[in-house]
């Protein structure tokens, strides 16, 4: 059995260029909706297989080489013909907003990573290193966790360091965990490019700059970190909840904003602060918040689906 899996929205120009290329991605046939300034791009593949990131990966990177792209998040969930269509019209005002910003922009991934035995060689030559050493002279426990502090806050100086300098000559910065020890950081940069100059000499500057740290860059790739492409289905039993936290009862939200401000109110009060009872009235606020969007762009109210673009860490993309 088959099945489609989502690999983003792109413009009805790159559309037809993927068309009269082949129309496949990564070798793999691609299906094309079409709304009014826009385009979904799928591809068909085997259950077995749906969640290989690596292949996604590769559709994601090859939709992109035929224009702007708002690819789909790698856990998406699978898509037939009917709901894309639905998600291109319930998201076409977002959509399209973004994908005119994307345009003009594109993402770079940067790794900089290090040898840790170089950099602690470098530490010890440095004075307040050897005065802190030389307060635990004996313990050799303590000595241990004092290198480890050191060369720790090292690693996150030469982090911030250079993000900053990266930060200085690009529209936006995401930061995300080094996967190892060796990695000192893991940037994705969001670069306008009208000033790629200004982006390519900071990374000269950081060459420069650390000449014993390895940098790494990698794009232009697909917006991914900062914008992507989320559809989401929430239960009745979910929506039901949400009206509960609320206290709606009713099919219209027309007091939303009014319902969540009365509930959060108590939870956020001095002898009432109650963090969790927060985050579940702020989601219960934003789904019914979304269901109401995509009930006004005309949206299934028995079936609805939700369209969102989301950044790295969840965070909700705006212009």
């Amino acid at each position: 059995m088959s099945v489609f899996r989502l690999i983003g929205v792109t413009t009805p120009q790159a559309a037809d260029k993927l068309i009269a290329s082949g129309a496949a991605l990564a070798g793999q046939p691609v299906f094309i909706t079409r709304y009014p300034g826009l385009a979904a791009l799928r591809v068909r593949a085997d259950e077995a297989t749906a969640g290989h990131a690596a292949d996604f990966q590769r559709q994601v990177e090859a939709a992109a080489m035929a224009g702007p792209l708002l690819p789909a998040a790698a856990d998406n969930p699978l898509i037939d013909e009917t709901e894309a269509l639905r998600a291109l019209a319930i998201g076409h005002a977002r959509l399209s907003q973004a994908l005119d910003l994307f345009r003009s922009h594109r993402q770079y991934r940067i790794t900089v990573s290090w040898n840790p035995l170089i950099a602690m060689a470098h530490c010890a030559t440095q004075p307040d290193f050897k005065a802190a050493l030389g307060k635990v002279d004996g313990d050799a426990a303590a000595r241990s966790r004092m290198i480890g502090d050191l060369i720790a806050a090292a690693r996150d100086r030469l982090r911030v360091s250079a993000a900053k300098r990266f930060a200085a000559a690009s529209v936006s910065l995401v930061e995300t965990p080094p996967p190892s020890p060796s990695m000192v950081a893991s940037i994705a940069v969001l670069v306008d490019q009208a000033r790629e100059a200004a982006f390519d000499a900071a990374l000269e500057d950081v060459y420069a700059s650390f000449p014993d740290l390895s940098v790494e860059q990698v794009g232009p790739l697909p917006p991914s970190a900062f914008a992507s492409l989320v559809i989401e289905r929430p239960s009745a039993h979910d929506i039901a909840e949400a009206r509960l936290a609320l206290g709606l009862d009713g099919l219209h939200n027309e007091a939303l904003h009014t319902a969540y401000a009365a509930a959060i109110a108590p939870a956020h009060s001095g002898d009432g602060n109650d963090p969790a009872r927060v985050t579940a009235i702020t989601r219960a606020y934003r789904l019914l918040q979304r269901l109401d969007e995509a009930n006004s762009a005309g949206g299934d109210r028995n079936e609805p689906i939700l369209v969102d673009l989301v950044g790295a860490g969840g965070t909700r993309w705006a212009a």
